[in-house]
């Protein structure tokens, strides 16, 4: 619906201007004769015909190009977009004279088919055709409606020159390669732009990669001169190469191919490079101009040496023949091994300065100092480095010109300036193997740590590379250590080892292994840091200890050891003072190894015996500590009192044991003999002292029991405990506790337990006389229920 509309709208506007160019033609020319004759169908205008100057018109601008005129819509809008492509057909019209009979003027009428595509160009930018053709003397109408070309005219000239000027064709041409329509189309379509200006057509590529085609849109004239156009753009030209030129073509991924295409405007180069030949497409001037450019740039040289030396000094890795390569204009410097010569390539001034260069800067033969030596082919990877580093590296900081290794035989050649910098590097790359036996704990030494000590060995000697080979021999552990480097380093290394793996062996107490081992051998690691050992391990199975490092070192850490692992057992005799030692977590141990600075303190649970591991005045330290710390001593107390610790049941032990040790003030053991009523008591005087002084203030106190009837229990109870409450506020004890119902505990001081044993026979004694007098009333009621009745007799009245 919307396509309708806006044909409807293209209809109207043309016939809008249709109408005013007829009254502005009618205006102008009132008086021109009118006249009717047939004209025939016109499909092209005749070659060679020019319009005249009254053909313009007016108001037209003669810097227009035809192509420009192809660019606008019926509406004088621009059009960018592409055309479609379709074949012109030219179908038959007729020409139809009229005459008027009442003036007598004949007119004459033509209508042409006109292909949707080729409307806009037909009308012109901002209708200059129309313009034009309506501009011819004679020509009373255009229009272009429905695809269809009307023009009327009062002469049958005036007809066929507008018809001349509003002809226009459409043209499918396919091109010879598929890269030229991207050469049309490349730079944003540079060349097609200049085709469309050059030649006033309208140009467009259609069609897929393997299906396109050029459409030309223009008048006859124009598609002849844009085919003239494309065969002079697009001449060829066979270039028979040599192989250094085709190389010099290809090289760098065709990067001088586009320069030839850039620099002297050729369209494309194609090159043959198997059978050595290139073909040139562009312009005459451009592809000859191109083929000079190749001559030009592909000048070659052969440039003879005195010495095989001199050739490798171009090859050294001191960029000499980068610097060589460099020279503007060059190209190429080959090395020719076999001809002891270098073929530079590229322009023939830059190929001058080539041999000046080398004329200039390469040494003589007498210059050039060489030295040869081998190395074991098992040691090239070493000596080479990863990726051949090692051997840039020594080259780029020695003052040689190159170093040539050959892998398979092991064979070196430095060649330098002189003999000391060639010597120098002999004797960087000349390197040696050594292997050394070495013990177990050695391979542990240099493993230790993530082989730290074995780094430490490679980076202060200079060695290349250390290998360890661990034995699996059990009757002879250790290993092999394998010493790669300079003859200097080796020799370095085995003085290290002198130094840093000696190493001596002794035998080791428990005790001692345990001090050495103990908080994560922080007296492993002291032995080491102040005696300057380089190792000091222990081997636990075998209770020896192994101290590696310079000779005296290794005798410093003995007397180190002799002076700190002297031992002293003693006897625990008490129980008291066993159970001192370990209470709180061994606390008592602690303090007594951090009072006397001991190494080490054992203390052997089963048979009662604590060693102690130090320097000899530190053992006397803490044999003091033990006397003072650990005196023992034995309180008796009443069984009463004894009873009123331990609490019925022992639920008051806990309670006083702390009550004890709170009033010993210290450390303090306490062990309780209830068969002999006996407190023993371990630490120091002053805490036995405060023992005692509690005891003594805590003496009054006891816990009693007396003997009552089962059948009495509940009476001393009462209803909810009530007489048993009684009897504690009436005698003041602090407790009374009923132990299968015939013994009753009382708890308190003695005077208050004495006076409520009293109150107990008291009522033991009421119980008795009160059940007793219960029972003689009883046996009375039975006797009288044993009696005969006496009833007494009414009176009667």
């Amino acid at each position: 619906g919307q396509d309708r509309v806006a044909a409807r709208r293209a209809a109207r506007s043309r016939r809008r201007a249709n109408q005013k160019l007829n009254t502005e033609q009618a205006a102008e020319e009132p008086d021109s004769p009118k006249m009717s004759v047939a004209v025939p169908v016109r499909s092209a205008v005749e070659p060679g015909h020019q319009v005249s100057q009254e053909e313009q018109p007016e108001d037209g601008d003669p810097t227009i190009k035809n192509w420009e005129k192809g660019l606008y819509d019926v509406y004088g809008n621009r059009m960018d977009g592409p055309w479609m492509c379709h074949q012109v057909v030219h179908h038959s019209t007729s020409a139809v004279s009229h005459q008027d009979q009442a003036t007598g003027q004949t007119t004459c009428k033509e209508t042409v088919p006109v292909e949707p595509d080729l409307a806009a160009a037909v009308i012109g930018p901002k209708g200059a055709n129309i313009k034009r053709a309506q501009a011819i003397y004679g020509v009373d109408s255009i229009d272009l409606e429905k695809n269809q070309l009307t023009v009327v005219a009062q002469s049958a000239s005036a007809l066929s020159k507008a018809l001349e000027i509003l002809h226009v064709e459409k043209q499918t041409m396919s091109l010879e390669q598929p890269w030229m329509y991207g050469w049309l189309l490349a730079d944003k379509g540079t060349n097609i732009r200049e085709l469309e200006n050059t030649c006033s057509v309208r140009a467009k590529v259609s069609g897929s990669d393997h299906s396109r085609e050029l459409i030309l849109i223009g008048q006859p004239d124009a598609l002849t001169d844009a085919g003239s156009w494309l065969s002079q753009h697009l001449e060829q030209l066979l270039v028979h190469l040599t192989e250094t030129q085709v190389v010099w073509l290809l090289s760098n991924k065709g990067a001088n191919i586009r320069s030839v295409e850039q620099a002297c405007g050729v369209a494309r180069v194609d090159v043959d490079k198997d059978n050595l030949k290139a073909t040139l497409f562009g312009r005459t001037r451009a592809i000859l101009a191109g083929q000079d450019w190749i001559v030009a740039n592909t000048v070659s040289q052969l440039v003879e040496l005195e010495s095989p030396m001199q050739l490798s000094w171009l090859r050294g890795s001191r960029d000499h023949l980068k610097e060589l390569s460099s020279l503007d204009g060059l190209w190429r410097a080959e090395l020719l091994q076999e001809e002891c010569s270098v073929r530079v390539t590229g322009q023939e001034q830059a190929v001058a300065q080539a041999q000046k260069w080398l004329q200039d800067r390469v040494p003589a033969p007498g210059d050039f100092f060489q030295a040869e030596f081998s190395v074991d082919p098992s040691l090239m990877g070493v000596m080479m480095g990863k990726k051949g580093t090692r051997l840039v590296q020594v080259e780029k900081d020695s003052d040689v010109y190159t170093i040539d290794v050959s892998t398979s035989d092991g064979a070196v050649t430095v060649l330098g300036p002189s003999s000391d910098a060639v010597n120098q590097v002999r004797r960087l790359l000349q390197l040696f193997s050594d292997t050394t036996r070495i013990s177990q704990g050695q391979v542990r030494f240099l493993l230790l740590d993530k082989a730290a000590n074995l780094k430490l060995l490679e980076e202060s000697c200079g060695i290349e590379a250390v290998n360890i080979e661990r034995s699996t021999d059990k009757a002879a552990p250790g290993g092999q250590l394998e010493l790669i480097g300079t003859a200097e380093s080796i020799v370095k290394a085995k003085v290290w080892m002198d130094i840093h793996l000696n190493q001596e062996t002794m035998q080791i107490s428990g005790l001692c292994l345990g001090w050495l081992l103990d908080n994560k051998a922080s007296a492993l690691r002291t032995l080491e840091k102040e005696c300057g050992l380089s190792s000091a391990q222990v081997e636990t199975s075998e209770l020896e200890l192994s101290l590696m490092g310079p000779p005296d070192a290794v005798k410093l850490a003995q007397q180190w050891l002799n002076d700190r692992c002297h031992e002293l057992v003693l006897k625990v005799e008490h129980r008291g003072s066993l159970s001192l030692l370990l209470q709180n977590k061994a606390a008592a141990l602690n303090q007594l190894r951090n009072t006397a600075k001991l190494g080490r303190v054992s203390l052997d649970k089963d048979a009662a015996e604590l060693q102690l591991l130090g320097e000899v005045g530190a053992l006397e330290v803490a044999r003091e500590w033990l006397g003072d710390k650990s005196k023992h001593f034995e309180l008796s107390v009443r069984p009463g009192f004894m009873r009123w610790l331990i609490g019925r049941n022992g639920k008051s032990l806990r309670k006083q044991m702390q009550a004890l040790e709170k009033a010993a003030g210290g450390m303090v053991s306490l062990e309780l003999d209830q068969p002999n009523n006996l407190i023993e008591v371990t630490g120091t005087q002053q805490a036995i002292d405060a023992v005692c002084e509690w005891v003594q203030c805590h003496s009054d106190q006891t816990i009693e029991s007396i003997q009552i009837l089962a059948s009495q229990s509940g009476r001393f109870i009462g209803r909810k405990g009530a007489s048993m409450k009684e009897m504690i506020e009436a005698t003041g004890v602090e407790s009374a506790n009923l132990e299968e119902d015939t013994i009753m505990w009382l708890a308190g001081t003695q005077a208050a337990v004495k006076k409520a044993m009293v109150y107990v026979e008291c009522q033991a004694q009421y119980y008795t006389l009160s059940s007793t007098t219960e029972d003689k009333i009883a046996g009375l009621k039975d006797d009288l229920n044993d009696l005969p009745r006496i009833r007494a007799v009414p009176n009667k009245k």
